[in-house]
């Protein structure tokens, strides 16, 4: 590189060899320079600012993309601080929950907010609704039979009376919708169910969405519809739960619906009202009510408030059931029935229900076995498992121990007490024509079988 140091003029191939000459100190005395392909420089010294430029330039670039580099990085981080926060909040909002949970399921309560009005003629109250506009939600049976008229009869002091016999069977979301527009329509202020369980859920269900829909359109003036229940059967105790259940139309997949805006205001419980009813379902429904009990009274949550009801309400139904079925114009059995049936819904609307009423619900969506039957069916069999009869006794066979005295049934060892309600409970549907098992129900064993998955998991899911 020294040989350079006095020459006049340089020709170089490129760029790079004059950039090393440079930086070896070649060029000192060298007053211009050619290149090829890269213009002429008039002097060294504008060929150091032009390669200090270049410098800068790229220091520049390096810095910015060192700046760009540590953005992303402290915006990774954030990001990362963020989900950790979350997450730890999500997983802070669970442990809360599923401590509430726990509390509520440790902490005993009792509240019943639904009037209930029992006896013969108990439907004469409704004589006390006036000037108020009325809408009667029942079946199609119920209008045929005349029923229907008898109860529009005792609320002729109302200014306008309606009604909405749509009602079926598991009632789907449509029929829903249906009864929802026909409130809105006749403008309602009370509501009257009249039939079994299906209206009455029916009913629950119009009036409890119609309200969420009137707290949407108009939340400072809400209207308050009054909900009157009246069971023509005995068995569900739906006229004073916070439960209805209805059927998604598109699947048939029965869709329960739990809130404590959900029970009536009023329960009218009138002997009268269910003494036409054919022993078939006397018997469907009245052992649907001794499922209530016994299943309440199992139950890891009750207390003292949910067992006198169901106590009360299972020695009722085991004396009284039967003749009710024998006679349905018996109407001391008919009245006693009804606030068994009463007596135990209030019970499991404290402490919920278990498997035998999980399983009763898969069976009859699958097959269509009426509800009472379908809990009858399983109940004997349930009651041995939870037992743990076929292994060691569990908590559960104390319980059943004990309601075998209360039951005034034969009782030894908790054991054979406990054997005792499960024979006295067998006894009982034999006594009222129920069978004995699934097979006898009519269900092929090649249908049952491949629909026993999707049973399980929809018991276990209920």
């Amino acid at each position: 590189m020294c040989a350079l140091k006095n020459v006049k003029e340089v020709e170089l191939m490129g760029m790079p060899k004059l950039k090393k000459c440079v930086l070896m100190g070649g060029l000192k005395n060298v007053k211009s320079v050619r290149m090829e392909n890269a213009g002429k420089f008039e002097s060294v010294k504008g060929l150091k600012e032009v390669m200090e430029e270049e410098r800068r330039k790229r220091e520049e670039a390096e810095r910015k993309r060192r700046e760009e580099e540590e953005k992303k990085r402290r915006e990774m981080e954030e990001r990362r601080k963020k989900a950790e926060e979350e997450k730890k909040k999500r997983e802070e909002e669970e442990r809360k929950r599923r401590e509430e949970t726990e509390r509520r399921r440790k902490m005993k309560r009792f509240k019943l907010s639904t009037e209930v009005l029992f006896s013969e003629d108990a439907i004469d109250a409704l004589l006390e609704e006036k000037d108020e506009n009325a809408v009667l939600i029942t079946d199609k049976f119920m209008v045929d039979s005349g029923m229907a008229d008898m109860i529009l009869k005792k609320l002729s002091n109302c200014k306008e009376v309606s009604v909405f016999s749509e009602v079926v069977p598991d009632p789907p979301m449509d029929l829903i919708e249906r009864g929802i527009a026909f409130l809105q329509d006749k403008d309602c202020d009370i509501v009257v169910a009249l039939g079994g369980g299906s209206s009455i859920d029916a009913a629950k269900a119009i009036v409890y969405m119609a309200k969420k829909i009137e707290e949407k359109q108009n939340p400072d003036n809400q209207k308050k519809i009054k909900l009157i229940a009246l069971p023509t059967t005995s068995g569900t105790g739906s006229e004073v739960t916070q439960f209805a259940v209805v059927t998604d139309s598109k699947t048939g997949v029965k869709i329960p619906l739990i809130d404590e805006s959900l029970m009536p205001d009023i329960a009218i419980l009138d002997p009268e009202l269910v003494k036409s009813a054919p022993p078939f379902i006397t018997a469907d429904t009245g052992l649907d009510v001794i499922t209530h009990a016994l299943e309440a009274y199992v139950s890891e949550t009750a207390s003292d408030c949910s067992d006198c009801l169901a106590e009360k309400a299972a020695e009722l139904a085991f004396e009284f059931l039967p003749r009710a079925y024998r006679n349905g114009y018996d109407i001391k059995a008919r009245d006693k029935m009804h606030r068994a049936s009463c007596l135990a819904g209030m019970a499991f609307n404290l402490v919920n229900l278990g498997v035998n009423h999980g399983i009763a619900h898969a069976l009859g969506a699958i097959f269509h076995i009426p509800h009472g039957r379908a809990n009858a069916v399983l109940l004997p069999y349930v009651m041995a498992y939870n037992c743990g009869c076929r292994t060691s006794l569990t908590p559960a066979a104390e319980r059943y121990a004990k309601m075998s005295t209360v039951l005034s049934l034969d009782s030894g060892s908790s054991r054979q007490s406990a054997f005792g309600a499960i024979r006295a409970t067998k006894q009982l549907i034999r006594k009222l024509n129920i069978p004995s098992c699934i097979k006898n129900l009519g269900i092929p064993e090649n249908e049952f079988v491949a629909a026993l998955d999707e049973m399980v998991d929809a018991a276990m899911a209920d």
